[in-house]
Parts: C-alpha cells; sequence; structure tokens
C-alpha cells in the first residue's frame, strides 16, 4: 500500500519494523531518533522516551534503533513491539536530522517501508529535492481507540536535533548531539490542508439499505489553504438484508474514477458551541462554478462538508448534530487504510512517463497531421491515442514520452492508388513493405474520398536501424478461433507480429483460399530484422460477468495468469467474426518471456475524464508511477513492450 502524508494505517501485528532508505554523499550524516510521547501532554516524560543513536532501545525495548553504518545505501530501521509500550504512551514519532549546515535537499529521496514480519505492508515516498530543512518528522505509531495505527507525516522542522529532541520536551545535553546550537525553532503549523491529505472513504445513505458500494476519495495537499481529491469507489463483502448492514472485508475496488473534487479558499476556524468549523470554496472538476460550503472535524479521524454559509453558526450546528455515523451520510469522510486504485504502484519500475494531450488533427489533413506528428516525434514524443472526444466535443491526440528513452520519431505520409477494389489491400501490403526497407513501420491508413485514393502514415524510431518486412496470412469470414490461432502461430514462427486482422474484398486471387472466397479476413505481421524470436498465440473469450466491475476484475485475473505465461495482451475486442466479437488475443515473444505488470480499469480514461485539464492529471498521474497506456482503453502496462495493444486501423507501433 504506497501511503502520501496524512495517510494511515492500521497495524495487524504487534510487533512491526520501519525501515528508512536513501543514499548520502559521505561528507554528511543522517541520524534517525524516536520520541515516546505521553498521551497527556505529547511529550516524552523524560530522556528514557528519546531514542536516538547514544540510546538505542527502551529499557523493555519496546522500541529498538538499529542505525546504518553506511552511507549509500543508508539503511536504519525501527523495530517497535505495541504490547510493550507503556500504557501512559499514545505516540512513538519517528524524525531524522542531518548535519550542519546542510539540509535534506543533498541527499536522495527517502523510502519508508512498513514491515510485518517479512511483508511489506505500506510503503511511502519523500521527496527531498525541494527539502530546505534540517529535521524532518519522518511517520507516527500512534494509539486510536485502543488499536495501534502507522501513519506517514512528512512534515520539515526548522532545526537540527537539539531544537527538535526540545521540541519533544526532551531536556537534552550539548554532548550528545552532533549539531551546532540553534535557535529553538517552531514547528511548521498543521494547517487544515494538511489534515485533510490522506485517504478518505465516504459515507453514504444507501450503506445498509442498497448495497454496500462506498465512495473513497484520496486528498493532496495543494496549498497552504487548498486540496484536490480524486474519487474512487470501493465495495465490502457483505450486506445484511434483514439487519441492513454492511461489514466484513473489502472484497474489491471499483478500477473506475467516480469523480473529482476541489476544496480551496480554506479559512481559519470559527469556534462554535464546542467544535470549529471552516468556510470553504467547493467546486467539482466537472463545473467551474464554486459553493459556499463550510468543513468540520468530528474528531481527528473524520470530517464532514455542510451546505451552508459561515453566518449561520446555528444551522451548521444542527446539521453536525444530525450527523449519528459518519459511515451513513454522505456528506462525511472517514479515515481509511485503503489506498486507491489509481495510486497503486507496479511491483517493479521500468520506467516513468510523461504524456501530452494535444489538439486532434485530422489524419485526412496530411500535411497538419504530419506536421504534428514530428513536431511532438522530435521532442520524443510517439502518439499512443488518436481523435478521442473530451469535454464539449473537443478532440484530442495524446502523446507519450518514455524517461529511459532518449529517442526522436519522424513520420512520413505516402500516397497510394489501388486499381481496383480487389487490390485495396494488395496495394497496401506493398507500401507497408516499401517503407519498411527504410526503417519505417506502419502506423495508420486513412481513405480522404470514396476514391481508390489512400494516405498511409509510417512512423521510424530514429535511434533504431531495424527495417521492415511485412506478410499475411487469409482465412475464412466463418473463421473460428482454432483455425485463427493455427494462422498466427504459422506467421509467428517466421518471426512475424500480428499488426492487422481485418476483413477483405480480395477478388477471384488464387492464392486466396484456394480461390473458394473473395472476401477472407487476413492477418497481416511485421518482421523485424532485429527480432530472431518467434511468437506464439492464444485465444481467450472476453469475461461476461454480471457486472462491469466483476468483469473488470475477472479480466484482470486472466491477464495476470497469462504474464506468468509469459503471454501479454494484443487485442482486448478481436473481431473474429460476423457472431463471434470482443475476443481477447494474448502473444508470447520468444525473446522478451517477461511481459511485466497490467493494471486494468473499469473505464476508458477518455470517456469518464470530461476536462482536458484533467484527463492531462491522470495521464501523467499513471506514467509518473511507472503504468504506461497501451492503446486497450482501460488496460495500462508498466514494461513498454506491452504497451502495443488493440489491432484496429490505427496501428500503435512498437
Amino acid at each position: 500500500m504506497q501511503l502520501i502524508a496524512g495517510g494511515n494505517i492500521a497495524l495487524a501485528s504487534e510487533v512491526v519494523e520501519i525501515l528508512i532508505k536513501t543514499s548520502i554523499p559521505n561528507q554528511l550524516e543522517v541520524d534517525c531518533t524516536a520520541y515516546l510521547l505521553a498521551q497527556s501532554t505529547q511529550k516524552v516524560r523524560g530522556d528514557q522516551d528519546m531514542i536516538f543513536y547514544g540510546q538505542i532501545q527502551t529499557r523493555n525495548q519496546s522500541v529498538l534503533l538499529v542505525q546504518s553504518d553506511s552511507n549509500d545505501p543508508y539503511l536504519t530501521k525501527f523495530k517497535i513491539n505495541t504490547t510493550l509500550i507503556d500504557p501512559q504512551i499514545q505516540k512513538v514519532t519517528l524524525c531524522a536530522t542531518i548535519s550542519e549546515p546542510n539540509n535534506f535537499s543533498r541527499i536522495s529521496p527517502i523510502h519508508i517501508e512498513l514491515l510485518s514480519g517479512t511483508q511489506a505492508i505500506a510503503n511511502a515516498l519523500i521527496q527531498t529535492q525541494s527539502k530546505t530543512e534540517k529535521a524532518l518528522i519522518l511517520a507516527e505509531v500512534y494509539k486510536h481507540n485502543d488499536k495501534w495505527k502507522f501513519r506517514f507525516i512528512d512534515q520539515g522542522f526548522n532545526g537540527g536535533l537539539k531544537p527538535l529532541a526540545e521540541n519533544f520536551g526532551v531536556v537534552i545535553d550539548e554532548t550528545i548531539t552532533n549539531t551546532s546550537p540553534t535557535p529553538t525553532p517552531t514547528p511548521t503549523p498543521t494547517t487544515v490542508a494538511d489534515k485533510l491529505a490522506g485517504e478518505w472513504i465516504q459515507g453514504s445513505s444507501n450503506l445498509g439499505i442498497s448495497d454496500c458500494n462506498l465512495a473513497q476519495i484520496e486528498i493532496l495537499k495543494t496549498g497552504d489553504n487548498s486540496v484536490e481529491a480524486s474519487n474512487e469507489g470501493i465495495q465490502y463483502s457483505q450486506y445484511n438484508s434483514s439487519l441492513k448492514t454492511c461489514g466484513g472485508e473489502l472484497v474489491s475496488k471499483r478500477y473506475q474514477l467516480l469523480g473529482d473534487l476541489i476544496l480551496k479558499d480554506i479559512q481559519t476556524g470559527i469556534k462554535y458551541d464546542n467544535f470549529f468549523y471552516y468556510p470553504i470554496k467547493y467546486q467539482k472538476y466537472s463545473t467551474t462554478s464554486e459553493e459556499n460550503r463550510v468543513l468540520t472535524f468530528l474528531d481527528d479521524d473524520s470530517f464532514c462538508i455542510i451546505n451552508s454559509t459561515s453566518n449561520n453558526p446555528a444551522y451548521i450546528k444542527l446539521e453536525r448534530n444530525s450527523i449519528s455515523n459518519p459511515y451513513k451520510d454522505n456528506r462525511c469522510y472517514v479515515k481509511s487504510n485503503v489506498g486507491l486504485f489509481t495510486a497503486e504502484k507496479p511491483k517493479t519500475l521500468i520506467t516513468t512517463a510523461n504524456f501530452l494531450n494535444v489538439d486532434a488533427v485530422n489524419s485526412t489533413s496530411s500535411a497538419a497531421f504530419l506536421s504534428q506528428l514530428n513536431e511532438m516525434g522530435q521532442k520524443g514524443y510517439k502518439i499512443v491515442a488518436y481523435n478521442n472526444k473530451v469535454y464539449g466535443n473537443k478532440t484530442v491526440n495524446s502523446y507519450m514520452k518514455l524517461a529511459n528513452q532518449n529517442t526522436r520519431y519522424s513520420a512520413i505520409v505516402s500516397d497510394r492508388t489501388a486499381s481496383s477494389v480487389s487490390n485495396i489491400y494488395f496495394s497496401w501490403l506493398s507500401k507497408l513493405n516499401e517503407n519498411g526497407k527504410s526503417g519505417y513501420q506502419f502506423l495508420h491508413s486513412v481513405r480522404p474520398s470514396t476514391d481508390l485514393n489512400f494516405k498511409d502514415y509510417f512512423l521510424k524510431n530514429e535511434n533504431d536501424n531495424a527495417s521492415y518486412t511485412y506478410d499475411s496470412g487469409y482465412l475464412s469470414p466463418l473463421v473460428d478461433t482454432n483455425q485463427l490461432i493455427n494462422v498466427l502461430n504459422e506467421l509467428g514462427q517466421k518471426g512475424c507480429r500480428i499488426i492487422q486482422f481485418k476483413q477483405y474484398f480480395t477478388g477471384n486471387r488464387a492464392e486466396i483460399l484456394d480461390n473458394k472466397e473473395n472476401q477472407p479476413k487476413i492477418a497481416t505481421c511485421v518482421n523485424s530484422s532485429k527480432h530472431n524470436g518467434t511468437y506464439t498465440y492464444r485465444y481467450k473469450d472476453y469475461p461476461t460477468e454480471s457486472s462491469r466491475l466483476e468483469s473488470t476484475l475477472a479480466l484482470q485475473n486472466m491477464i495476470n495468469a497469462q504474464a506468468k505465461d509469459g503471454y501479454r495482451l494484443v487485442s482486448r475486442s478481436l473481431d473474429i467474426s460476423a457472431t463471434k466479437k470482443n475476443g481477447l488475443l494474448f502473444m508470447k515473444d520468444s525473446e522478451e518471456l517477461d511481459v511485466g505488470e497490467f493494471k486494468v480499469f473499469s473505464e476508458d480514461i477518455f470517456s469518464n475524464t470530461p476536462i482536458l485539464k484533467y484527463l492531462d492529471k491522470r495521464f501523467n498521474q499513471q506514467g509518473q508511477i511507472g503504468w504506461l497506456y497501451t492503446n486497450a482503453e482501460f488496460v495500462n502496462a508498466n514494461n513498454p513492450k506491452s504497451i502495443q495493444a488493440d489491432l484496429n486501423d490505427f496501428q500503435i507501433i512498437e
């Protein structure tokens, strides 16, 4: 589970380990400390409650520090046994300090892992590039409602070890610190935005009435008084029709985005009766209008947004007092230990990616489209999606740049005229082989009019000196899946990778199915001069579960099962015949057996993102954590070799 600042997770076991990893230049020193804070004062009770390099454990070993003896990698471990922690202690705060006069921008990003036994149950990342502080509050293990939890904090502190320790109530002798004396600082105050950052479950008036589905949001701090939230959905395992309750474990996350929201202009809290409320501006991403509302915390783990203004405190109190269970009120949110599906990272990071969505240029306008392809290609961006609609009937072309590739792309367009309808395919195949000799792979064909004139687009990786040849396999329009796989495997054994499967009129050419069919299904494939392996294919029926969610989960499981065998998805909607559609085609490359990992959403990113700004955000959100768009609408991959998918007219090349 990936945690963001403010995110927490319940501890299922009594003994946990927190690993702190980074790389440090040899001339620098980093020290990790832990402070055991009393519930009544939120301070240490004495020197015995500070764990550091001079005192590496508590008397009963409830907290143990194992300090690194190497700078690269720097690895420090805290081992915490919650059953041994004194009942007076409510919190164990974990911190780090750096030697004077340096700050944390001098070291690599800090990785934090929470382990239960040998299993990592949560992790977090601190980006240090902009950290100007000399101390960091990393995380805390704390007790809430008699249960222990772990929270990721990532809060800077303007001072070294001595002022940090004094902030937590330690009376520290000058001899135990390796930092120069500095004035006692004031820690960065916790704002409302800080308190909101994290994972939350939104309540539902239907909970325990009609279903067990709940929305979940991830809130990110965007300023001292503003946050943004992405909204997804989750589902719980039980619904008791007699008791009208939902319970049990989380069984699935909805692999989709339900919406987003912005909270901004969070004002100073107003105390009324025995609680505070905060006037805010509330805005949904799907609109540009702002609404005046108020935000109030029920406790540290829940808050509500009330549709009211700050000048009506009596009404705010009335509404607040009417909330008996935040889980059953869609105005309220409760802290969650379940991370959003969109934030889940691949186990292995191969590369990150940047995406740009630009105004679509129709491919019938060859000069304009060619210009866009080359302009983006020279910046290292390759087209990955074409002519998709967004808000206001606007269309965009989407481009991707991989961080681990320093390449450029060049595009050309070839004019083609077929001598007859029966020659459309063969004239195209001739163009494929003609341009393939020069290292250009097929991208897209367009027929601007009803005439037999075509424009064929080709794309070349300028860092790749391979040449390409194209071949065909012919099948009856009544083809079954066994016949298809046999033909594809015959081509694959020649090292030819399928790029298109489509029906064409070919006339009575003797080489086509022994002259028995004049409108065959044709499998077209490409062979690279730099590829010396073979390809093998499998066909699977698309999952047909009772709901979109369950079908998506089944698809994820199917893709994962095939990946274990070295097969990757190359089409998730293969039209085999008039009666057999929407099939799944998987391919194994003998030179690329590790196909990587996949993440399947239940909704296409385009159809579920109404505004271009947030389409960019969602593309790049996935790209920056290592997920690459595959053109299969809702299937993402972490391996660049697995991003070619869907055998349609517009081909996304490898």
